[in-house]
């Protein structure tokens, strides 16, 4: 809304209120905003999106609901929504189509929703159902940018990748990559 800062990590207060590595301060008085939910474990990245906050790291709760290191909620009334994607290992980095048709999420992971998944995936925004994109990587993936369309139409992009990996879409790649989308 263009009035509050959203922000994760390791924490456990922020200005001298609980927050649970997660917090949601005023741009202008620096106030802690009402908007209090929390995780159970870090947090590595945050992404605003269409009313929703997605919740990236390393964690099994979000508001004392039931994820698996990826969530979101509903901004306006801080509640966990339907969104839970199931995935095996720490999530550090988020990327979204701008027009709102996939996440793309890294991090350190053997599967997503029980279906294998090497460090990267793609998810619908809206319900998390994991998508049939499968590029991969042979170690943890650190941060994430979507470029903008690179044939003028809205799906096709390129996802940039950084992190620890040497191979990724079966290719040698030092520590970066690119992936068709």
């Amino acid at each position: 809304d263009g009035t509050n800062l959203m922000g994760g990590g390791s924490f456990s207060a922020v200005n001298g209120s609980g927050r649970n590595n997660l917090a949601r301060v005023d741009t202008t008085t620096g106030a802690n905003g009402a908007w209090a939910l929390g995780t159970n474990g870090p947090v590595s990245e945050v992404l605003v999106a269409s009313g929703r906050l997605y919740v990236a790291g390393e964690y099994s709760t979000l508001g004392g609901v039931a994820r698996s290191n990826l969530a979101s909620a509903t901004i306006a009334t801080a509640t966990v929504d339907a969104f839970a994607p199931s995935v095996s290992g720490p999530v550090h980095a988020l990327a979204r189509r701008s027009n709102g048709t996939a996440l793309f999420f890294g991090g350190s992971f053997a599967s997503v929703d029980a279906q294998a998944r090497s460090n990267l995936a793609m998810v619908e925004p809206t319900t998390g159902a994991l998508q049939p994109w499968t590029a991969a990587t042979d170690a943890t993936v650190r941060d994430l940018d979507l470029s903008q369309s690179h044939s003028g139409l809205p799906n096709n992009a390129w996802l940039h990748a950084v992190g620890d990996f040497t191979t990724a879409g079966g290719a040698t790649r030092l520590r970066a990559a690119a992936f068709d989308t």
